[in-house]
Parts: C-alpha cells; sequence; structure tokens
C-alpha cells in the first residue's frame, strides 16, 4: 500500500503529459516568436532584444552595442544562444516592461524562464514594492471582470529583497493583501542566473476558490527546485463574458523604489507549457530521478 501511495504522489508531482506549447529564447533576435495558439510579445517599455555586439530596441531600430550610449552595461550575455531579453531601468526611472498576449486563453498554465540578476543590483531607497511577474484574464487589476495575479518585491536588509505572491478577485477589484513575502535574492547574487517556473490556474466553477498559484527557483548550477509560494484556494475568476482562462501578463514591470543606478535585467529562455514539467527540468539540471 505505501509504495501505491509513493507512486500515486510522484505521478501528480510529475505529469507525464506535460507540453511545451511555446519557446523563445530569442535567436531570431527580434520579438517575432509565435505558435499555432497565436502567442505574441506586446508593448514593450524599456526593454529591446541584445546580443554581445548589437540591440535591436523596441522602437525597431538596430544598433551596434559600441554605440548604444544610452544603454550602458558591459555584459549582455544569454543564457543560452547569442540573444536575450534586456530590460534596463535608468536611475530614478520607474518603468521597463515586457507584455505578452498568450493568444489562445489558458486556465491552467505553467511559465518558466531563466533571469539575470543585475551586476549591480541593489533595491531602491524610497518605496516598494517592485514588479516581477502579471499575469490576467479579460482585464488587468481593477479593469478586468475577472482575476489577475502578481508576483511582487520588497525592499530587505538594505537593499536585498524579498518576494510575495497577490491577486484579485474580479468583479472589477484591486489587489488583495500581500500573502507568503519570502526572501527572493540578494546583492550577493549579483550576476547570477536564476530558473523560475511559475504555475497558475483559475478555479474550477464560480465562486469555488480553488485556484491555484504555485512558484519554485533554481540558482544555475542548483540541481533542486525551491517552492517559493504555495496558495491552493485562491478565488482566480474567469470572467463571465471571456476569455476562458489566462490571456495576458508582463515580465518586470512598474517600481516604487526606483534604483539609484542604471540597472539591467536580462532574461532568456522563456517557456510556456500546459502541465508541469518538473520532472523534465530535474532531469535537466542533472538531479538524479530514481528516488523521486
Amino acid at each position: 500500500m505505501k509504495l501505491v501511495i509513493a507512486l500515486a504522489l510522484m505521478f501528480l508531482s510529475f505529469p507525464a503529459f506535460a507540453t511545451d506549447i511555446f519557446k523563445d529564447s530569442f535567436e531570431s533576435g527580434d520579438w517575432s516568436a509565435t505558435n499555432r495558439q497565436g502567442f505574441r510579445w506586446t508593448e514593450k517599455t524599456w526593454t529591446s532584444i541584445v546580443s554581445q555586439t548589437q540591440e535591436l530596441t523596441s522602437d525597431g531600430k538596430t544598433q551596434a552595442k559600441k554605440n548604444a550610449a544610452s544603454f550602458p552595461g558591459d555584459d549582455w550575455t544569454a543564457k543560452s544562444g547569442e540573444y536575450c531579453l534586456r530590460f534596463r531601468y535608468g536611475a530614478g526611472k520607474d518603468w521597463s516592461e515586457q507584455r505578452f498576449n498568450i493568444g489562445t486563453p489558458m486556465k491552467d498554465i505553467w511559465i518558466r524562464y531563466w533571469i539575470r540578476i543585475p551586476l549591480n543590483y541593489k533595491f531602491g531607497p524610497k518605496g516598494y514594492p517592485n514588479k516581477f511577474f502579471s499575469l490576467w484574464t479579460d482585464g488587468y487589476s481593477g479593469k478586468g471582470d475577472g482575476s489577475t495575479v502578481w508576483l511582487s518585491m520588497a525592499r530587505r536588509d538594505e537593499g536585498d529583497c524579498s518576494v510575495w505572491c497577490t491577486w484579485s478577485q474580479g468583479g472589477y477589484t484591486n489587489s488583495t493583501r500581500a500573502r507568503q513575502d519570502v526572501p527572493f535574492f540578494t546583492r550577493a547574487d549579483r550576476g547570477k542566473w536564476m530558473h523560475v517556473l511559475l504555475h497558475f490556474k483559475t478555479e474550477t466553477s464560480p465562486g469555488a476558490s480553488d485556484g491555484v498559484l504555485q512558484t519554485w527557483r533554481r540558482w544555475d548550477g542548483e540541481k533542486e527546485y525551491s517552492k517559493l509560494h504555495e496558495v491552493l484556494d485562491a478565488p482566480l475568476k474567469i470572467p463571465s463574458q471571456g476569455p476562458n482562462g489566462f490571456q495576458s501578463g508582463y515580465l518586470l514591470g512598474w517600481v516604487n523604489a526606483a534604483f539609484e543606478e542604471d540597472t539591467e535585467f536580462l532574461i532568456d529562455d522563456f517557456v510556456i507549457s500546459d502541465a508541469s514539467p518538473m520532472k523534465y527540468l530535474l532531469e535537466e539540471a542533472g538531479t538524479d530521478m530514481k528516488g523521486k
């Protein structure tokens, strides 16, 4: 009986049929990637596609890196391949954000990507939170009948940061209180690549309040993922007039605590799946799955 239970738990933790429905490692050198479901990158605010020699700015202009004096940064090395997505926060500025539209709405969505901690990272001296990720159904925050979810960062220990989760309950309401505020990264993590895995699931029926929000992360070189957040009873509403699931989102975003220096994040290997890819990810990281 114990063996049966253990096998059942393993199956629940690592579904066998996760499908990657969208991937973008930015090797096209632009924002053109799409899929059969109609994914597209949309609004761009102080983002660019970069390599070690050039960048494509949000207004479609390509320029050599050595001539990009208004975009300081000596290391645009991608996590894989040649290109990655760059977010520039100018000193004292409050916004760098990349939006996307999923195309076909998804009730159950898994998103993962690599993000490099800025080489000079230090949380801004005044204000919080700083946005990290958001996903919504028909309209963002109070503009939607359906729900929005957020991950946001707050100041911790003289410039380090924590991350919390929150959501709106739909019905054109704003965010509820912050939940599960946990340490995220520190100034000692500058320059490191971090892999994040995010899972969001809408409630199964109106008022069921069984929506799911889960997040994990793994530092480059580690073999295991650490769970940061888990909420299994969230009222993540699907709007009555559609879309029938999550439709849009953004990476990074508004900072209420502006950075004192020009600060750049890099993101690479952005992937959307329809079920948990954890088993594959652990095998990719070199974890022995025989005992899992």
